[in-house]
């Protein structure tokens, strides 16, 4: 493979492997998340399989940090990762850290009904609720900062 289309292979693909009908499932993580697959290491064939039922018209979404193969991904593995190695920002929910990794929170959208939303839905109007997922609870000035984007975000 020539070292100028190389980049292009490993940003759509694990490291050592292409799948290219699985790498064209879009990421999204929480209610949204559909499909995984087993792991791509094991010599065995790749399987999609789905974690829930999916509508017939239903866009299939994986997790690039809460997969099969990701290890201990999920809460360090987070939104400028994935802008920085895909060149997309996530959508919501959206998995964020602060200071090395120390302080771990996810942004999700609550709709006004507390409901949930669905593609649909999408146009209802909703709030952003943050979740702390790190073990230590942020501080005031770490709340302090984190209010000033989310308003910014708002």
């Amino acid at each position: 493979v020539s070292p100028h289309v190389l980049p292009l292979f490993r940003t759509a693909s694990w490291d050592d492997i292409m799948l290219p009908v699985v790498d064209m499932i879009n990421h999204r993580n929480g209610r949204w998340r559909n499909v995984d697959t087993n792991s791509a290491h094991e010599g065995k064939d790749i399987q999609l399989y789905a974690l829930r039922d999916i509508a017939a018209d239903e866009q299939l979404y994986l997790s690039y940090n809460e997969c099969t193969d990701c290890c201990c991904y999920a809460n360090t593995y987070v939104l400028p990762d994935i802008m920085k190695d895909y060149g997309f920002i996530e959508q919501y929910p959206q998995r964020w850290n602060f200071e090395n990794s120390w302080l771990n929170f996810e942004v999700d959208e609550v709709y006004n009904d507390g409901d949930n939303a669905s593609s649909a839905d999408a146009s209802r109007a909703r709030e952003l609720k943050v979740t702390w997922i790190s073990k230590e609870k942020p501080n005031f000035e770490d709340k302090y900062i984190l209010h000033g984007h989310l308003d910014r975000l708002n």
